[in-house]
């Protein structure tokens, strides 16, 4: 995804131990919280298989109540909606960039709203000169490349995931090949004449950064309910990370060993430096395009899922507003500026962590309390929890003790431990852990918010 470009920065300023240390750590943290999140999936009546459409909306409302349940639903909500508004935002300025680029010119269509004593001009061309994000500065616009991303993502967006999957391979396929041109280009042309600390001055970017790149737990429950039923979701989940991890080494190590990182990101430096080829300065406006305009849609599904399981009837026009047409509306005052940059950056030091790592831990734990409070309970017929299956080929998990209520599967990376219990005492210590990392990395950020 986009976070990918900001990589060689953290490496080049945090060092190769930093960086390291904080993709294998997030590899292993983000895909045991996955599989937490989805054993509480699983534990729904017939959906051991995850043929039921269960979101995290539905974990929520199940094992929390009242205000609980309110203000972690819409912190979950906002946080879809930051992501997927930034996306349209980043994607909708690199479109008005590169065809500024091409043709000359940016056109928007402007929007009457604080003009002051200014003659309303509904209609602006505007020659990027690259010294903002916008090239209208702090006019209310709709500009052409925000009409462009509406055409080729909303249509997407109204589908499902499964539907998504011939344009999410085929972007997939264009950001590895433009990664391996970049690649090529670096070791092949420019030549490696930088060199990686072993521990750099800018240790302080590694985490927010990493943890970014692996806040995709929450995203989940709406994939394992379109997959197809022979796809085993731990084989899936570890590979898909692996590779991510590998992607974000590469692009990481390559780049800061060839080209110098101050304080701007890849694509800044490939635009900006003169000896880099036409060709990967074109890979250098396409790649958010590719990137963050195939994940709009998903985002989109996956609010929209999110709010039609529970939350709004399955019929209500709801959810289709709030996935969909709300995002790009607030989008429009939120092109021009530097607010969106300050919301982002609050939100995602104050949701990451909690929605990505704690929530999923804390809701395999419910499920295993409610599992040994309950385990004789029956629910329309079924058992309340999948916990007591004891059929082998239809669990992804082990079996781990359990001396009152019997034999249970727990997830494969449960292995470890030799009780269920010694299994809740280390999800506990985790908990404990994250929201010590999170009051960390909140306090510092504060902190440096108040000396300016």
């Amino acid at each position: 995804g986009p976070g990918l470009v900001v990589m060689p920065l953290v490496f080049a300023g945090g060092g190769w131990v930093a960086g390291g240390a904080g993709l294998a750590i997030c590899l292993l943290v983000s895909v045991v919280c996955g599989m937490m999140l989805l054993e509480a999936v699983r534990a729904y009546p017939g959906n051991k298989d995850f043929s039921r459409n269960i979101e995290i909306t539905n974990l929520l409302e199940d094992l929390t109540t009242g205000w609980c349940y309110y203000s972690m639903t819409a912190v979950l909500i906002m946080s879809f909606h930051i992501n997927l508004i930034a996306s349209i935002i980043e994607s909708s300025q690199t479109m008005d960039s590169m065809l500024g680029r091409i043709t000359g010119y940016s056109c928007a269509i402007i929007l009457p709203v604080n003009m002051g004593n200014h003659t309303y001009e509904p209609f602006a061309c505007q020659h990027p000169d690259g010294s903002a994000d916008s090239p209208f500065g702090s006019e209310y616009v709709i500009s052409l490349g925000y009409g462009i991303n509406m055409l080729l993502t909303v249509p997407l967006s109204r589908w499902d995931i499964d539907g998504n999957t011939f344009v999410q391979n085929a972007c997939f396929a264009a950001m590895c090949l433009i990664l391996l041109i970049w690649c090529v280009e670096g070791v092949f042309v420019s030549g490696m004449g930088q060199s990686i600390p072993a521990v750099g001055s800018e240790v302080s970017i590694v985490p927010g950064t990493v943890l970014f790149n692996f806040a995709f737990v929450t995203t989940l429950p709406s994939w394992c309910s379109e997959k197809h039923p022979s796809v085993k979701v731990p084989v899936v989940l570890w590979n898909a990370t692996l590779f991510a991890t590998f992607l974000f080494l590469l692009i990481g190590v390559v780049p800061a060993l060839v080209w110098e990182f101050t304080d701007t990101d890849l694509l800044t430096v490939l635009t900006k430096t003169e000896s880099v080829s036409i060709v990967s300065k074109a890979c250098a406006y396409l790649f958010p395009i590719i990137t963050v305009v195939s994940s709009i849609p998903i985002f989109s599904i996956v609010i929209r899922n999110n709010l039609s399981n529970g939350i709004y009837p399955p019929q209500s026009y709801w959810p289709t507003f709030w996935g969909i047409a709300f995002p790009w509306i607030l989008a429009v005052p939120l092109y021009s500026g530097s607010m969106l940059e300050v919301i982002a950056d609050w939100a995602g030091v104050l949701t990451t962590i909690p929605l990505n790592f704690i929530l999923p831990a804390y809701c395999y734990l419910r499920i295993i309390r409610d599992a040994d409070c309950a385990a004789d309970r029956q629910l329309d017929g079924e058992e309340l929890l999948n916990l007591d299956d004891s059929d082998e080929d239809d669990r992804d998990g082990v079996v781990v003790d359990d001396e009152e209520h019997g034999d249970r599967p727990a997830p494969m990376w449960a292995r470890v431990f030799r009780t269920q219990e010694s299994a809740v005492r280390a999800i506990w210590a985790f908990i404990a852990i994250c929201v010590g990392c999170n009051v960390a990395v909140l306090s510092s950020k504060v902190v440096a918010a108040a000396r300016g």
